[in-house]
């Protein structure tokens, strides 16, 4: 299986702790990982140290990127826009591959992806990824669609890529000119782009395979979701990847996540064991008690309790 993964040095712990969880649960399997990140040669010392004795090939993406321009908004830095600039153009960085699971590292896999893996694209089928619960609107870039297949976006944390149809169809060249227009009104820029390009050619795939946040913390409407409410409740239940979106990260004291102890299992494997939160105090503490109370109150009002 190909990955596609890009961080920057302050997630790598997360990354390692996101491979250990993903080779713990494929023994024997062969994954060949292609990767952006600052420090490339320390990164893989890391990662070949780290996972001595995996079946992993590992690649890094070495990116020219002076020719494109420059984002200007404040909340972006150089490296930031890399990363972003290194996404809307995979298609061409991987020009040997058809197929690619372009996966963020703020994740717990914690089963097989296998299935999904090779889920069957169809024709007018860029992507498979899992719907956000929050309804969108495009209308801020000039885009009213008469029909979407989903009332909401998907998520780009993990999304399941035909690399062929991305060069066919020109995604690069189509996302890049996108995303310098709007570059001002942008929220999360990846999603701002795929989203608005691309809504009816995203096949939806269980929310099982991207666990956000949202789907556990929440009250949402059904709705506006591509799902069941019998679909999530057992996604929620037997979620084959976890992933910690927002502000509820498990690697914080006060997160309050419901599967914030998977993250800590993996990390305990991994060179990152004697990690300890900076937040935890006497006073966060009563700050966790109350707000793990106040989402299984929610969570009853909702009917997932």
């Amino acid at each position: 299986m190909n990955l596609f993964l890009t961080f920057d040095r302050n997630y790598t712990q997360h990354a390692v702790v996101m491979l250990r969880s993903l080779f713990d649960n494929h023994s024997g399997q062969r994954f060949d990982l292609f990767i952006y990140s600052e420090d490339q040669d320390e990164i893989e010392r890391l990662l070949k140290k780290e996972f001595h004795g995996e079946n992993f090939g590992l690649s890094f993406i070495d990116y020219k990127y002076e020719s494109l321009p420059k984002l200007t908004n404040r909340y972006y830095n150089e490296n930031y826009y890399k990363i972003i600039y290194t996404r809307l153009h995979i298609g061409e960085l991987l020009p040997d591959l058809d197929r690619v699971l372009s996966i963020d590292v703020d994740i717990i896999v914690n089963g097989s992806i296998e299935e999904f893996y090779n889920t069957e694209l169809n024709e007018d089928q860029l992507f498979a990824g899992v719907a956000e619960v929050r309804k969108s609107e495009f209308s801020k870039f000039g885009i009213h669609p008469e029909h979407r297949n989903s009332e909401t976006n998907f998520n780009c944390g993990v999304l399941l890529i035909d690399l062929k149809k991305w060069r066919e169809w020109g995604v690069s060249e189509k996302t890049t000119a996108h995303i310098i227009k709007n570059e001002k009104i942008l929220g999360a820029p990846t999603q701002d782009t795929l989203n608005p390009l691309y809504y009816n050619n995203w096949k939806i795939a269980s929310p099982k395979y991207n666990l956000h946040h949202f789907y556990l913390l929440f009250p949402f409407k059904i709705k506006d979701l591509p799902y069941s409410l019998e679909e999530v409740k057992v996604a929620t239940k037997n979620p084959v990847i976890i992933h910690y979106t927002g502000s509820m990260n498990p690697w914080n004291y006060l997160d309050i996540h419901p599967y914030r102890k998977l993250y800590w299992k993996y990390l305990k494997r991994t060179s990152f064991r004697d990690y300890e939160p900076i937040d935890r105090n006497f006073k966060n503490m009563i700050i966790k008690y109350r707000r793990l109370l106040m989402v299984k109150t929610q969570k009853l009002i909702n009917g997932f309790g």
